[in-house]
Order: structure tokens, then C-alpha cells, then sequence
């Protein structure tokens, strides 16, 4: 196979798999790849450490997402008596963590895609920044109720 940077590769013809199915080359645009075997953005070459961090990290988060959503979920009932709400307007609360289950990998997987993962995470963390004056204004402006 021709090395990343040569375009002639984009014009040797497709190769046959084992399984009979055509592979196609990827354009240039679209290979990812990392810049060596000692470039420090591979997860391969992070220390041992630092592995097992960013796995635990994950492994939390996930774990109290779902503990977030069951313990909301679990006391809707006396949440719609404390607030004087709706048994539904109690439960939007799930609802919505559920929808952004669904909704989260949906949007920033493409634009992570398109852009890195720098830019949507930076989206991420500013979005609240720039809400917060927003909502502290409307709070103010119309009052609790």
C-alpha cells in the first residue's frame, strides 16, 4: 500500500478483501492518524497512570449518570407534592435526562468528527458561561412566580 502522503495512492485501483467485499482507499482528507510512534496525543503511549485515571473517569461518569436519572426517577411522586406540580411536569426531569442521552452522542459526534474534539468540548463548557447571565437576568426581570 502507498504511504499516506502519496497521491498516487488515491488512483491505484480498489482491492478485494477475503470476504469478496471491495474496499475502497479513503480520500486524503478523511485519514486520521497520529503524527508517530511518540506523539503524546496517542492514548497508546500515555503512561500507565494516566490510563487508568481517564478510565476511571469514564467509568464514574457513566455511573452516575444513570445513578442521577434513577434517583430523580425514584422520587418524582414527592416531588410533584413538595412543588405543587403535575405528576408529568415532575417527571420532565427524566424525560429530559433521557432525551439528552439520546440527543448527546447524536450532535457531538458528527461535529466532533468535522471539527476535533477541542472545538465541541470547548462549546461544551462555554454554553453554560454564556446561558448563565441569560437566565440570571430572567430570574430578576420576572421573578420566581
Amino acid at each position: 500500500m502507498a504511504p499516506l502522503n502519496d497521491l498516487t495512492a488515491m488512483n491505484e485501483p480498489a482491492e478485494e478483501s477475503n470476504m469478496g467485499v471491495v474496499k475502497e482507499e479513503a480520500q486524503l482528507g478523511d485519514i486520521v492518524d497520529f503524527e508517530g510512534d511518540s506523539d503524546t496525543l496517542n492514548p497508546q503511549n500515555w503512561p500507565m497512570g494516566k490510563k487508568v485515571y481517564t478510565t476511571a473517569l469514564w467509568a464514574l461518569t457513566t455511573c452516575w449518570i444513570t445513578f442521577a436519572s434513577a434517583i430523580y426517577s425514584a422520587g418524582t411522586a414527592e416531588i410533584s407534592q413538595e412543588f405543587h406540580v403535575s405528576y408529568e411536569v415532575a417527571n420532565a426531569g427524566t424525560s429530559l435526562l433521557i432525551f439528552g442521552f439520546a440527543l448527546g452522542p447524536m450532535l457531538w459526534a458528527p461535529l466532533c468528527e468535522v471539527y476535533g474534539r477541542k472545538w465541541p468540548a470547548l462549546a461544551v463548557r462555554l454554553t453554560p458561561l454564556l446561558l448563565l447571565p441569560l437566565l440570571t437576568y430572567s430570574t430578576y426581570r420576572y421573578g420566581p412566580g
